[in-house]
């Protein structure tokens, strides 16, 4: 599962760190520090010549059967486990496969009562890419409409404790090979959507202001203080 994350990294750094070039003529890119689901966010794709670009997509993949805006369809995550053969994720799997730049991710761990979140990054502070697939529609009114979700996987020992669930999260030496389109063996996609190594990343709780998605500023990450407990 993962329902929000962040980007607030200049996008000088986020062409940098995914070697791409920016194609969303006249948007700014803003910092974010609390993105939820049906927002529209940056997304890195291959062009039709191998090269990438960050194009703005719908976080809500909405299967390319469903002739409506019909939110109700949209679907943020897909599970490793069955996107090969789940009807909605199949295809994108195969030929449409994209990476999400992110500088960091909430997770909620149960306590008892509440649920207390916990922002979770690489070590090094550095932006990572979760693994997207997305498709792409044109809508009654002739616009495209391009809507992608993030896959997810098992735990790995950092989010244990907080969570069951964590994003695919694609290691920069696999960006290119994972990007290719002409990659379409499904048993050798599935290769790619291991556990990232623990190691790499860390975990830090946070105060509950960010539960409000309205709530968008560096509070979200501060770190909830001892004394809170």
């Amino acid at each position: 599962m993962c329902g929000r994350f962040t980007l607030h990294s200049s996008a000088n750094a986020i062409t940098e760190a995914l070697n791409s070039d920016l194609n969303i003529s006249g948007q700014t890119i803003s910092p974010n520090y609390n993105i939820t689901p049906n927002q529209k966010i940056l997304v890195c794709r291959a062009t039709r010549n191998l090269s990438r670009e960050l194009v703005m997509m719908r976080w809500g993949l909405i299967p390319n059967w469903i002739r409506s805006n019909n939110l109700k369809f949209n679907m943020f995550n897909a599970r490793s486990e069955s996107i090969s053969q789940k009807p909605a994720y199949r295809k994108a799997f195969r030929y449409r496969r994209c990476l999400i730049p992110v500088d960091g991710f909430y997770e909620w761990q149960q306590l008892n009562s509440r649920k207390q979140p916990y922002f979770i990054r690489q070590r090094d502070k550095s932006i990572f890419s979760f693994a997207g697939i997305f498709e792409e529609r044109i809508q009654e009114d002739g616009e495209s409409m391009i809507s992608c979700a993030i896959i997810t996987t098992t735990a790995n020992d950092t989010l244990q404790p907080i969570h069951w669930r964590m994003p695919v999260i694609i290691a920069r030496n696999r960006y290119r090979a994972w990007l290719d389109p002409t990659n379409d063996k499904p048993q050798k996609l599935l290769a790619f959507l291991q556990q990232y190594d623990s190691r790499l990343m860390e975990a830090y709780a946070v105060h509950d202001y960010v539960n409000n998605p309205r709530n968008n500023d560096y509070r979200c990450l501060q770190r909830r203080n001892e004394h809170h407990h």
